[in-house]
């Protein structure tokens, strides 16, 4: 999206929370409802029947729609509290809304975000755990998290208690960037005791949501919420967590979005460290330190490609460690953008199975992403 006149995207907005505050409406059914009728003005203003055939909404939700029924005054109350907080609405076509999020099944169609959402186009990695940590543990995520953030990383999080603060503290210590991904809306800090952190946060990176304002922090928000925390991530580090934990979820969801996890081994004879030595034996990466990320990743301190561990790249370089597919594609690839159809005809694979291989490649920054799924080497 090119830049919008203050007033144009106001109004954009204004449509955007009208349809965000109709009952039982939330990201999932919006951006449906966006993908049928391309606007949120024009689901505004469409016709019941209209409404009706995009199987998206009940009828009381279409009534609530077609008959104006929303209140003017929230949605006022919605700028103000905005305005307020140094809060600004991203959508998912403005060009600095993050890619790595758009890659995802369902990426929310207007983020609220305090602070610079910048950060998150460097390698982003998750770092999440239980609120009840082991000493070591909360070491191990403070530490772990200074040293990505010296190499350049965004660390992102859920601002809970225990891990995640630990992880956006060691960031933060180490002059990085932090990104934290709420629950709630971002004017309802949660847990409270974080609001001072919360306020580290924004003046280095920044505190988003899918939630409108004033959202409490519900616990049915929580599964959601996770599902961003792996989707702006390259990779997710699990350090503590027990059988049944928000972590392992988000591990789950960097699954389901052919993301790398990643888990410190424990002791198993301690409950917060089940669920991590389980990931572990089901195919998540051993980690031990911060270089063994850096490493997956094909990073270094400064951002860098890693050292000569595998064939020369197009312009000298060494390459991190390639699969076969990995290096099949990465080979068929050159400075001039192709498009993911005429790469798969070229190389006889499946399309979903080249994404799959494209995001690896992106993941180890080989190669770039260009609009329209065109691809070429970095």
């Amino acid at each position: 999206m090119g830049p919008m006149m203050d007033a144009d995207r106001e109004k954009l907005l204004r449509d955007m929370l009208r349809l965000m505050i109709t009952p039982r409406v939330g990201s999932v059914k919006l951006a449906r409802l966006l993908a049928k009728l391309d606007s949120a003005g024009a689901v505004l203003a469409a016709s019941f029947e209209r409404l009706a055939d995009t199987n998206v909404l009940k009828a009381d939700q279409i009534r609530w729609i077609t008959g104006r029924a929303w209140d003017e005054m929230l949605v006022d109350g919605q700028i103000e509290a905005m305005k307020r907080t140094g809060t600004h609405g991203l959508f998912a076509d403005d060009d600095d809304y993050p890619r790595w999020l758009l890659q995802i099944y369902d990426p929310p169609p207007l983020l609220f975000v305090r602070g610079d959402i910048s950060c998150a186009s460097a390698p982003c990695v998750g770092i999440v755990g239980t609120r009840e940590p082991t000493s070591s543990g909360r070491d191990i995520a403070r530490r772990t998290a200074a040293e990505l953030a010296s190499a350049g990383v965004c660390i992102v999080s859920g601002m809970a208690l225990g891990i995640d603060s630990a992880a956006h503290e060691g960031a933060l210590e180490a002059g990085g960037k932090t990104v934290a991904v709420l629950g709630s809306g971002v004017d309802v800090l949660y847990p409270s005791q974080n609001e001072k952190l919360a306020g580290r946060i924004v003046e280095s990176g920044c505190v988003i949501s899918e939630y409108r304002m004033g959202t409490p922090p519900e616990a049915r928000n929580f599964p959601r919420r996770n599902r961003l925390i792996s989707g702006l991530s390259r990779g997710v580090l699990v350090v503590e967590a027990p059988r049944k934990s928000g972590a392992l979820l988000t591990a789950g969801y960097a699954l389901e979005q052919n993301r790398d996890v990643y888990a410190v081994p424990g002791d198993p004879s301690w409950p917060s460290r089940v669920g991590t030595n389980n990931l572990i034996a089901d195919g998540a990466r051993l980690v031990q330190s911060a270089a063994d990320i850096l490493a997956e990743l094909g990073l270094r301190a400064g951002n860098g490609l890693t050292g000569p561990t595998g064939a020369p790249g197009a312009a000298g370089q060494k390459l991190p460690p390639l699969s076969s597919e990995e290096k099949l594609v990465y080979e068929g690839l050159d400075r001039e953008a192709c498009h993911v159809d005429e790469l798969a005809d070229r190389l006889d694979m499946d399309v979903s199975q080249l994404l799959g291989v494209l995001l690896r490649l992106d993941m180890k920054s080989l190669i770039r992403e260009h609009p329209g799924k065109l691809y070429s080497l970095s």
